[in-house]
């Protein structure tokens, strides 16, 4: 019986050498025996080999002494040897492909053998798990019969790891290793095991398994000819997409056991009908189609394909597939008005139009209304017609950025322009950006000061005259920071920078920042300022208040970016103007856009001040929830030193899930930043849930299992060894070494042969 007392002997050894004499004694042994040898040329060969022998003999008597010839006395309980029935429990055990699922041909297996399970139970420590994300203990009770004629048999795990099932049998048993284990699965592994399998064969199963110190049986449930299905085996996205660009999703459709006909597959964005194909399979049941689309705005888009559930499908959760991909920006289209072509127009023009990111529409005003005369008050004296009604009205939300350069309306009408410039200003305040750059067409000299695009200026705008000398562009403390005129990272290079920079040659006079508005530069060091920005509503602006930064941009002027920080300063400010991602003040960025159910979705937030500086001990909070509802999970913590703050959260639903998050401190809507993601419950095995025999015949051949065939295997055939080990709880070791009779036994030979050499007359 389980626990009784008993005492088993057993002979081991206990070597009196340390390992690394042992060699070097087996050499001198052997060089004495052959200097025994030389020493007895000349007498017969059996006298010869009687001596040598002996000697011999007390050298491996002596051998064996060293070796610590010792008893082992265990006295212990005796227990049964665990017998271990390991139960599939992942989710491709719940397809329907053989008179029901394959759990439930389990569970009734389960109760047929009811009488073969206890008897097992007498002669063995029998245990059931149920292999899921976890192995889980399942009691025989519970096992047989109710969950078994239930065919209760939990499936809810999310992936098969047989592997990790195996190893962790010893942890689950108490340290114990099992005497047998029956493996009851389909097989269906996309984990390290299946991998070994599909890579090498049965001799990646046979490297990957020689851990394992236990034989496994195994018996797999489910059809070798697989399950009906129709599947939806890929779904794939590029990286990122373009605001108004094609964007390609490839859809990889398979069909199995099913009849061959077309079926129709739909794309839909945000609960919408974007487009549908029909599928034509090949040969191998197998289809390809690319469904394309072009995106109206940047951010996150979900795309979702779905195929209708075929009479027959055994897994209909494979017909639907989600992706997420961030759109982002081409090319940034900029409107560009001059009221005369000068040196500073030319080198800016230049710039925006050689930029591949950037789609320029420019337009120049040759002549004024006054001096033109009657033919200009009659007509548009630009280079092309100036189709301003269609600009600053319809066609103005189609830029990202509106350049007024040196420019005033009555450069070319009399017209009031009071309806053209309200719509810029709401154009900024709705998100666009706005950018006014100085001359004597500009600013005050033009009397923006007094129209509604002051609302929206980063400063006051004075009625005064350009001031005509020239200057040293000086940063302001916020502009020591702020990205618009950073040149180099490093700050203190950053300053020498601008201190190396070309004079400019004057400006137009500016006014106090207004409410959120903040100076870069100024005239000189505490000088007016020249340079300044603000954040309107939802938009951006910009004053700059001199037109010879182009000065910044010849070649042979001096300074460590000579030649380059004209281009440098202006790629900056467009960037800025357009909220380029890397200048928004909270950047939320996850580590990538789909995810698998389960997996952790690490979310990074980062947030920086006014003057871009890093904003630590920030206030965060925010949550995640899925798209159109559900329990959210909340946000909250506080940014490091850094204004850096990482949080890693769980992945627990299907769907598309919307991060959001909110800095109290700084003002709507640039406190708040979104992102979005699609989780997915697709899993290999479903993709593809035939069964896998030969990796569970490999499986068992590595080990020194068996292979139970057919549908109602006798489980009684697994079990191997005796049933029965002996739990110790007491160890003695006994020498036996140290005998007086073997020591008697050693000196035997070494007498032997000196009375042998006595008699032969040998010394």
């Amino acid at each position: 019986m389980n626990g009784n007392l008993v005492q088993q002997i057993s002979f081991t050894w206990d070597p009196l050498l340390p390992d690394l004499l042992w060699v070097p004694s087996a050499l001198v042994a052997m060089a004495i025996l052959a200097l025994s040898l030389r020493a007895s040329v000349g007498l017969p060969a059996w006298k010869r080999g009687l001596l040598v022998g002996l000697r011999a003999l007390a050298f491996a008597l002596l051998a064996v002494i060293l070796a610590g010839p010792s008893t082992l006395r265990t006295e212990g309980r005796e227990v049964r040897d665990p017998y271990v029935v390991l139960i599939d429990g992942s989710r491709s055990m719940a397809v329907e492909d053989q008179e029901g699922t394959r759990s439930g041909a389990v569970a009734r297996w389960l109760a047929r053998h009811e009488g073969s399970f206890r008897t097992l139970a007498e002669e063995y420590d029998l245990r059931f798990f149920v292999a899921g994300d976890e192995l889980a203990p399942l009691a025989l009770d519970q096992a047989i019969p109710r969950d078994a004629l239930s065919g209760s048999i939990p499936t809810n795990g999310q992936g098969t790891d047989l592997g990790a099932a195996l190893f962790g049998l010893s942890d689950a048993l108490g340290g114990t290793r099992p005497a047998s284990v029956l493996l009851v699965s389909d097989g269906a592994d996309r984990a390290a095991l299946g991998r070994a399998f599909s890579d090498s064969g049965a001799e990646g199963v046979e490297q990957l398994s020689a851990g394992l110190k236990f034989p496994v049986s195994t018996w797999m449930v489910g059809d070798e000819d697989g399950p009906r299905d129709l599947a939806i085996t890929n779904l794939t996205v590029p990286p990122f997409g373009f605001v108004r660009r094609p964007l390609s999703l490839q859809l990889e459709v398979t069909s199995r056991g099913l009849p061959q006909r077309t079926h129709v597959a739909t794309l839909r964005s945000n609960g919408e009908v974007v487009a549908t194909t029909e599928l034509h399979f090949d040969e191998d049941g197998r289809s390809a189609v690319d469904f394309e689309v072009k995106p109206d705005e940047m951010g996150f888009h979900t795309y979702d394909v779905s195929i209708p559930t075929p009479e027959g499908d055994a897994i209909p959760a494979n017909n639907q597939a989600e992706v997420t991909v961030k759109v982002i920006r081409d090319r940034t289209r900029i409107l560009q008005v001059t009221s005369r072509p000068s040196w500073d127009v030319k080198f800016l023009r230049r710039l925006l139009k050689t930029d591949p990111n950037i789609d320029l529409v420019s337009f120049f005003i040759l002549r004024n209304s006054e001096r033109g005369g009657q033919l200009a008050r009659m007509g548009n004296l630009s280079l092309i017609a100036f189709p301003y009604e269609e600009l600053f009205t319809q066609d103005l939300e189609g830029f990202d950025l509106v350049i007024f350069q040196n420019f005033w309306f009555g450069s070319f009408t009399h017209y009031p322009d009071t309806e053209f410039v309200r719509n810029i200003r709401d154009y900024v305040s709705r998100g666009g950006a706005f950018l006014m750059i100085g001359g004597d067409n500009s600013f005050g000299e033009a009397n923006y000061g007094s129209s509604p695009l002051a609302e929206v200026m980063p400063t006051q705008i004075p009625d005064a005259a350009s001031i005509t000398q020239p200057f040293r562009a000086v940063l302001s403390e916020a502009g020591q920071r702020h990205p618009v005129t950073r040149l180099v990272r490093e700050g203190d290079r950053n300053l020498g920078r601008w201190e190396d920079l070309p004079l400019l040659h004057g400006w137009n006079p500016l006014g106090a920042p207004q409410e959120g508005g903040v100076v870069l530069a100024t005239a000189g060091a505490g000088g007016p300022p020249i340079a300044a920005v603000r954040t309107a509503g939802k938009g951006r602006t910009m004053a700059f208040a001199t037109d010879t930064t182009w000065r910044w941009a010849m070649a042979g002027t001096e300074g460590p970016g000579a030649g380059q920080d004209h281009a440098l300063f202006w790629r900056n400010a467009i960037r800025w103007l357009i909220k380029d991602a890397e200048e928004k003040q909270v950047q939320l960025v996850l580590d990538r856009e789909n995810y698998q159910l389960g997996d952790p979705m690490q979310v990074m937030v980062r947030v920086l001040r006014e003057d871009y500086s890093p904003w630590a001990n920030a206030q965060v909070v925010g949550r995640v929830a899925l798209l159109g509802g559900g329990d959210a999970t909340p946000i909250e913590g506080v940014t490091d030193a850094d204004g850096q703050l990482t949080v890693l959260l769980p992945s627990t639903a299907q769907g598309t899930v919307v991060v959001e998050v909110d800095v109290p401190d700084v003002p709507a809507p640039f406190g708040h930043a979104e992102a979005r993601a699609s989780i997915s419950d697709r899993q290999g095995e479903f993709l593809d849930a035939r069964v896998r025999p030969g990796l569970l015949k490999a499986l068992s051949e590595a080990t020194g299992g068996k292979v139970l065939g057919g549908r109602d295997p006798d489980p009684r055939l697994a079990a191997t060894g005796g049933g029965n080990s002996v739990l110790a709880v007491d160890r003695k070791v006994e020498s036996l070494w140290n005998r007086w009779w073997l020591l008697v036994v050693l000196v035997l030979p070494l007498g032997a042969e000196w009375a042998t050499r006595r008699r032969m007359g040998l010394p």
